[in-house]
């Protein structure tokens, strides 16, 4: 149902993508609840700013991570870099008015990051 579609969304996320990005942009993607699980045990600050729907879907996908889980997410190599995409993702989640540029305004950008196949000609 709804519940486990949520579970799964940072992996068909990150191998949707991986068609078309290297690791450094899909590994991190991969690792998105998983850099909330973390960041919930270590930063009690980010914890209390949790939207009350990212709470329950905290409890879902398994609470915050425990000391193991922790130094095992320490040691992944994207895991600073998830960690980073994760606070970029909140600090995303605006609802005042703002302007926000085209997706052509990002064009060159992603062109950059695909591997040399997948991007597309302009």
């Amino acid at each position: 149902g709804a519940v486990d579609a949520d579970l799964a969304h940072e992996a068909r996320g990150a191998r949707w993508l991986a068609s078309v990005f290297p690791p450094a942009v899909t590994g991190p993607i991969a690792l998105h609840v998983a850099a909330k699980r973390y960041l919930v045990a270590v930063d009690h600050a980010y914890a209390a700013d949790l939207s009350p729907g990212s709470v329950r879907s905290l409890a879902r996908q398994g609470g915050p991570m425990d000391a193991d889980e922790r130094a095992r997410f320490e040691a992944h190599p994207a895991h600073a870099a998830a960690v980073a995409l994760r606070r970029w993702d909140d600090a995303g989640k605006v609802t005042d008015d703002i302007e926000v540029p085209p997706l052509s305004a990002y064009r060159s950008l992603l062109d950059a990051l695909a591997r040399p196949a997948a991007a597309a000609p302009a």
